[in-house]
């Protein structure tokens, strides 16, 4: 069960949204310390109950921040850019969040199946303006995101059709799950992760993310999370 949330955990979390995105790189819990006048140790406390409410992941045995939905620190294979500077996403749910976050033009560069043919996605104020001929698909359903987030993001890849998924499925091993739109993607980015720059924002909980993906359609048993009392 996710531990309580402290009120400087929004405040750090909007420490390091902002700072990636004005500077492309993840403050250290001493600099966080210095910015906002507390203690390091507290600041420490405040990513480990973080990572705990699957607010931002850290490497592992450290307070060293790995990601920050919807942003990685370390490289991936999905590519955000502005004409200003660029960042790594986790996946492309992640990356379309990114666009709402960032504003005015957002280029997303992925593969087709994480494989060697490359895809475009355009964002213009948070509309999607090229990459609506593909599909989207999830291989594992949001309720078991957590039981690893990496295997989890790394499982949403672009498609050219519906045609192509089973094959890659069954080629890789991997579950055939569920496909959407990318302007279904779009619409779920948009209310998941456009206030993630407030300073009091708070991790959705089961219930609240449960009511999202049912208000851009994404119902039925893949996008249904269960009993799960955790944040998502």
């Amino acid at each position: 069960m996710a531990v309580n949330w402290d009120n400087i955990d929004s405040q750090v979390h909007c420490e390091l949204i902002n700072e990636l995105i004005e500077k492309g790189s993840c403050p250290f819990p001493f600099d966080l310390s210095e910015r906002l006048k507390v203690a390091v140790c507290e600041i420490e406390s405040s990513f480990l109950r973080l990572a705990e409410n699957h607010a931002l992941v850290l490497h592992p045995g450290t307070t060293r921040v790995w990601v920050i939905h919807p942003f990685s620190v370390s490289p991936t294979t999905t590519w955000v850019e502005t004409d200003e500077r660029g960042w790594w996403a986790p996946c492309l749910w992640c990356a379309f969040g990114m666009a709402f976050l960032l504003k005015g033009e957002v280029r997303i560069h992925s593969r087709l199946g994480g494989r060697e043919r490359l895809a475009l996605f355009r964002i213009m104020d948070g509309v999607l303006a090229e990459g609506s001929e593909y599909v989207i698909h999830f291989s594992i359903p949001p309720r078991d995101a957590w039981e690893n987030v990496h295997h989890f993001c790394a499982c949403v890849q672009p498609f050219r059709n519906e045609e192509e998924i089973p094959a890659w499925c069954k080629a890789h091993g991997l579950p055939l799950g569920e496909s959407i739109t990318p302007n279904v993607l779009l619409a779920l980015a948009r209310v998941w992760y456009g206030g993630h720059r407030n300073p009091d924002w708070i991790k959705w909980n089961a219930r609240d993310a449960q009511r999202i993906f049912g208000e851009v359609g994404l119902n039925g048993p893949f996008w249904d999370l269960g009993s799960h009392d955790g944040r998502y």
